[in-house]
């Protein structure tokens, strides 16, 4: 029986993904064309892709952020009996500090500046360390001299089970924070590398088959030039980054015209990042291929994608409040692929467990839902500051494709209607507003979306606090 890897490149779009890893397509046997995701953020998409339900069936949203209210039965893992199921993981929020890694038997969290997952996490210790009102990068600037911090650390590392381990991982990362402020390339990547490696040797040393989930970070922001990009795709200087305490994104937002410097080099560096994720995951497909012995397909797609700027983002950035093709528009390819299947037909990712099962199985499975849905509920945790039109950009959107038609309609009334351009990723060339949802597509649904709305507007204490909670840990992982 095969072993399956499931590769999520997280947050790159389809178009990015045509022009910026031909290496991927050039191993990949199958390229669905027109995969969309069920949701624009990375806790309810990963929910949705194991779940095969929306985020107001499951539960993962922005209100509750947490996979508490998934049961492992719940996901397509539990049919999986004769597969051991692991999962590697540098995304925030698909973690063992959500519960994620409850549905594997075996779990590792990646962080963008610990080498060595099994030593001390350099970033917890810091946070450990300083105040209230401090960021890590703050604090190791301003400690860098103080040998006490130093002394404190050291103490740590040779108390730990790993001491040498620890040590490296307080080295390399101090020097990493440091070199995002020097006029070099920054030293290390946002987790590839590390995920890379530690999945190779996790499945070198278990038994076949195996089930393997992989999440790389390095497209999603802050995104700053890192020593292995290839510096021809961008133009951005070694110190720029497009962090949300130098860039408020709804000051770009609302400025877009003033921000086209801005654009252009984030654009460019999410390519590079890109680009670097293609030679990344390329090379480690044939590290796995090397090392295990029984037949392995890879599936390799994304939880969402990202707006840009452009205009078929309706000029908006980053992935938060909006439901445009840029975001919902995602690669999916395979890479030695027992079938043939028909890949110019729409598909959800939240036929993820249909695929999988059909590639294990090696019996085509029905993959085609048709309509296809997808839904966000309330501005996603990040978020950077609230906006003084946080009713706007906190309101639930819901999406369905029928045929060449998108409808998008949200809780405060908006509706629009899109006509979908397949030969041209990401666009949504067409767009007509004030349109009447017909009952055949918002049915598909079984709660309305203002009716569902409001129940989550009487907890809001609770999602308020949950936010807060998360915005803060993600705020001390440098990704806000």
């Amino acid at each position: 029986m095969r072993n399956v890897v499931f590769i999520c490149l997280d947050t790159v779009r389809k178009d990015y993904f045509d022009e910026y890893m031909p290496r991927l397509q050039k191993l990949a046997d199958q390229d669905f064309e027109q995969a969309r995701a069920p949701s624009i953020w990375s806790a309810p998409s990963h929910a949705s892709i194991f779940t095969g339900k929306l985020p107001y069936q499951h539960g993962v949203h922005a209100k509750s952020p947490t996979f508490d209210t998934v049961c492992l039965d719940d996901t397509f893992l539990d049919s999986l009996d004769s597969h051991r199921t692991i999962g590697v993981s540098a995304n925030p929020f698909a973690d063992s500090y959500h519960g994620f890694d409850a549905f594997f038997d075996e779990f590792t969290d990646i962080d963008q500046y610990s080498a060595y997952p099994n030593g001390i996490n350099l970033r917890d210790f810091i946070v450990s360390q300083m105040d209230e009102d401090d960021t890590p990068t703050a604090y190791v600037k301003s400690n860098l001299a103080n040998p006490r911090f130093h002394l404190r650390f050291l103490h740590e590392c040779l108390t730990d089970e790993q001491p040498l381990k620890s040590l490296a991982n307080g080295m390399i990362g101090a020097a990493d924070l440091a070199s995002q402020r020097l006029p070099t390339p920054k030293l290390r990547d946002y987790g590839a590398s590390t995920v890379c490696r530690e999945a190779t040797e996790t499945i070198s040393s278990t038994t076949e088959p195996f089930f393997l989930f992989m999440n790389v970070m390095d497209a999603h922001t802050p995104l700053q030039h890192v020593r292995g990009f290839d510096k021809h795709l961008h133009d951005a200087e070694n110190t720029w980054a497009c962090t949300t305490d130098r860039y408020n994104p709804w000051d770009v937002i609302e400025n877009i015209d003033e921000h086209q410097e801005y654009l252009e080099k984030r654009r460019g560096l999410y390519a590079a990042a890109i680009d670097y994720l293609d030679r990344k995951i390329a090379s480690f497909i044939a590290d796995v291929q090397r090392v295990t012995d029984q037949e392995t397909t890879f599936i390799i797609t994304a939880d969402h994608g990202e707006n840009l700027g452009y205009e078929d983002d309706e000029f908006l950035v980053m992935h938060k409040s909006s439901m445009t093709e840029g975001i919902l528009h995602v690669p999916l390819c395979i890479v030695n692929s027992p079938l043939e299947f028909e890949t110019e037909d729409p598909i959800s990712l939240m036929d993820t467990g249909t695929l999988v099962k059909s590639v294990i199985e090696e019996s085509d499975k029905r993959l085609n839902r048709s309509p296809i849905a997808a839904e966000v509920v309330g501005l996603s945790s990040i978020s950077g500051t609230k906006h003084e039109s946080n009713e706007y950009w906190d309101r639930m959107i819901r999406a369905v494709y029928d045929a060449d038609t998108k409808y998008v309609w949200d809780s405060i009334g908006n509706t629009t209607r899109y006509r979908i351009d397949f030969d041209q990723p990401c666009k949504q060339p067409e767009r007509e507003t004030d349109v009447s949802i017909p009952s055949a597509i918002s049915n598909i649904f079984d709660i309305e979306i203002t009716e569902f709305k409001q129940q989550l507007s009487e907890e809001d204490d609770f999602g308020t606090k949950a936010n807060q909670e998360v915005e803060s840990r993600l705020r001390n992982l440098g990704y806000i």
